[in-house]
């Protein structure tokens, strides 16, 4: 597993910023299971996984209510390889857009919050 995040801020006045950044995570992983039940097959299998991420967060406070809203552009290429049965391999790859808004106002000690 090898996985590493850089995170930017930029306070724009007081009580608004913007934070962007990117990360990256990597896993690979072998492995090999023998079974002497019939009803449970033997496994030899590679697995991998690499997923880039770049992201920008906008947050200000309006009077008593907090406003968080941002996007997030993910990159995946995943992978399975069985090397027992070649069927059994899945190889996908995703490209997807995540947006996120929430609101929140704390009042009288009692934090309410939409999302």
């Amino acid at each position: 597993i090898l996985a590493g995040k850089l995170a930017l801020n930029y306070e724009i006045s007081d009580g608004t910023g913007l934070s962007w950044g990117f990360e990256y995570n990597h896993i690979n992983g072998n492995g090999y299971l023998t079974a002497t039940s019939a009803e449970v097959p033997s496994s030899d299998y590679a697995n991998r996984e690499n997923k880039y991420a770049l992201y920008v967060e906008f947050t200000a406070k309006i009077g008593g209510v907090g406003i968080n809203g941002g996007v997030r552009y993910e990159d995946l290429v995943s992978g399975y390889d069985d090397h027992v049965d070649k069927d059994g391999s899945v190889h996908r790859h995703y490209r997807n857009f995540y947006p996120s808004l929430s609101l929140n106002h704390k009042t009288n000690g009692w934090s309410n919050m939409a999302s």
